[in-house]
C-alpha cells in the first residue's frame, strides 16, 4: 500500500515538472509608445533608444488608467508596460498598461 502511495506521488511530481517545463514565462518591456502600425494589430514601443515591434495577441488587454481601451487610444509618447511572450519568432503582447497623469 505504501509503495502505491509513493508511486502515485512520484507520478504526480513528474507530471507537475513536465507541465511547468512547457510553460514559457512572460517578459515585460517598459518604454514609450511610438505608434500603431497600419495593420492595427501591431505597434512599436521605444525602450532606451531601441524600437521593439509587438504583435497584439488575440485576447490582449489594453488598460489606460485602469480602464479597458483600444490600441487606437494610445498616443505617441505614452509610457507603457507591455507584457509579452515570444511566439513563432514574434513578440506577442498579452497586456499593455498605460498610466496617464
Amino acid at each position: 500500500m505504501r509503495t502505491i502511495r509513493y508511486g502515485m506521488l512520484a507520478l504526480f511530481a513528474l507530471f507537475l515538472v513536465m507541465g511547468l517545463a512547457g510553460v514559457s514565462l512572460a517578459d515585460e518591456t517598459q518604454g514609450k509608445f511610438k505608434n500603431a502600425l497600419a495593420d492595427k494589430k501591431s505597434f512599436v514601443v521605444t525602450e532606451q533608444d531601441n524600437d521593439h515591434t509587438f504583435q497584439l495577441g488575440a485576447n490582449a488587454k489594453i488598460l489606460i488608467n485602469n480602464r479597458e481601451s483600444a490600441l487606437s487610444d494610445l498616443k505617441a509618447g505614452d509610457v507603457v508596460t507591455v507584457t509579452w511572450q515570444e511566439r513563432d519568432g514574434r513578440k506577442e503582447a498579452s497586456m499593455i498598461v498605460c498610466r496617464r497623469q
